[in-house]
């Protein structure tokens, strides 16, 4: 009994030292921890590629100003209605800007504002008025009615035509094209 008893105690120190492992079913999740500290800002990037070259400006943009000593007004009937008309000529008023550009007339009608922009129509104690405005190359026609069909006297005003070629409208956002004083601040016209 003697070899037994040391053989069952090995036996038995085995048995418990394989049975004992560090393996065993997973705990529950911890808490999240704080958020740790922001770490230093990285280097500066390289610098990029410089952009394409922007198409060039056009500098044409102008205006002129009639004084009605200087308009030739002539009776014209046009679809049945009398007229008196004018031919403004403009010789900046090309093919591409009437293709691409702004040509804005404006008349001196003296409603509270100096240049008012044409067409336009009015009352004023008898027939009601009316301007229009056709172009063609190298002029600007105005034309003056009466709501009564009578042919008119020869408006005394002055005129002013603004022509803006196409490549100047794309950076302009909105302008009020009836304000002559906004179109003349955006373009840098100067009073005549």
């Amino acid at each position: 009994m003697k070899v037994i008893k040391p053989f069952i105690c090995s036996l038995l120190f085995i048995t418990m030292v394989m049975s004992c492992s560090k393996e065993g079913p997973a705990g529950p999740s911890g808490a999240t921890g704080a958020t740790g500290a922001t770490g230093a800002t990285g280097a500066t990037g390289a610098t990029g590629a410089t952009g394409a070259q922007g198409p060039q400006g056009n500098a044409n943009v102008g205006s002129r100003t009639f004084q009605p000593a200087n308009i030739t007004w002539k009776d014209t009937v046009m679809y049945g209605t009398n007229y008196k008309q004018t031919r403004l000529n403009m010789p900046e008023i090309t093919k591409a800007v009437i293709d691409n550009g702004v040509v804005m007339v404006y008349g001196s009608l003296l409603f509270g504002e100096p240049w008012t922009a044409f067409p336009a129509s009015y009352y004023e104690g008898g027939p009601s008025r009316f301007f229009a405005v056709s172009i063609a190359t190298g002029q600007a026609v105005v034309r003056f009615s009466l709501s009564t069909n009578a042919v008119p006297a020869a408006p005394l005003i002055s005129l002013r035509v603004v022509v803006i070629p196409g490549n100047n409208l794309g950076r302009q956002a909105a302008i009020n094209w009836n304000n002559y004083q906004e179109v003349a601040k955006i373009f840098g016209l100067s009073e005549e």
